[in-house]
């Protein structure tokens, strides 16, 4: 299988999100890529896309969008901005220095379908150093969602619907004030919406830690 590869260039986001969006989603997936220029230099980028491409059918389409974080706007203006030209019924994320094992995507659809979840996040390897601080590989998300309240243990590399995605507004900062962890605050306002999330107990990723991580940062680089 092979992704069709969309770049998409940076665009003005609305000043408020349609609630909800009137929109027709097709089968499939769609695969978003926030990037920035240095992860195209030092060939980050490329390895990302490469294991889209690679990955095992899903059993239904997959698409990628590469949304440039050309006017260093941040993270969350950048995946929000992929986020909303998505036209599937199925987003998945991944930065773009991480990358998917061959089985992730069709494994967390799957996961999807049996538990009839509405996102999905998987746990991840981290080769550089064999790190697992956020600590919660396989325990249910029923057991720890209260945990949300104070600190967020999701990675940004979940499979999630798309129309619900963006009915609450995408990725948003938790409080008040906050200049970073707009993932969590998106997963607290899905929660709020009523969205299942379920915890797939398997390492489909590889999150890399190559001491040029922008995680955290407002401008990214």
């Amino acid at each position: 299988m092979t992704a069709t590869l969309i770049e998409r260039r940076p665009i003005p986001l609305p000043e408020t999100m349609p609630d909800p969006i009137v929109r027709a989603y097709r089968p499939g997936i769609t695969v978003v890529i926030p990037t920035i220029a240095p992860r195209s230099e030092n060939g980050y980028l490329e390895r990302a896309v490469r294991s889209v491409n690679n990955q095992k059918e899903p059993g239904v389409p997959v698409y990628t969008i590469l949304a440039f974080d050309s006017l260093r706007e941040g993270a969350m203006a950048t995946r929000n901005r992929g986020l909303y030209e998505v036209e599937t019924e199925w987003t998945a994320f991944l930065d773009d220095d991480d990358e998917f094992k061959p089985n992730h995507l069709r494994s967390c659809l799957r996961w999807a379908q049996r538990e009839k979840a509405d996102m999905v996040y998987p746990w991840f390897e981290q080769p550089e150093q064999n790190w697992d601080g956020l600590g919660g590989f396989g325990i249910p998300f029923e057991i720890m969602a209260h945990e949300l309240a104070d600190r967020n243990w999701i990675p940004v590399t979940v499979l999630v619907k798309t129309k619900l995605m963006q009915d609450v507004g995408g990725f948003q900062y938790p409080w008040p004030g906050a200049t970073d962890c707009e993932d969590w605050g998106a997963w607290r306002a899905l929660v709020a919406a009523g969205a299942k999330i379920s915890h797939l107990p398997s390492r489909t990723w590889i999150w890399h830690h190559h001491g040029k991580n922008t995680s955290g940062k407002g401008d990214r680089w």
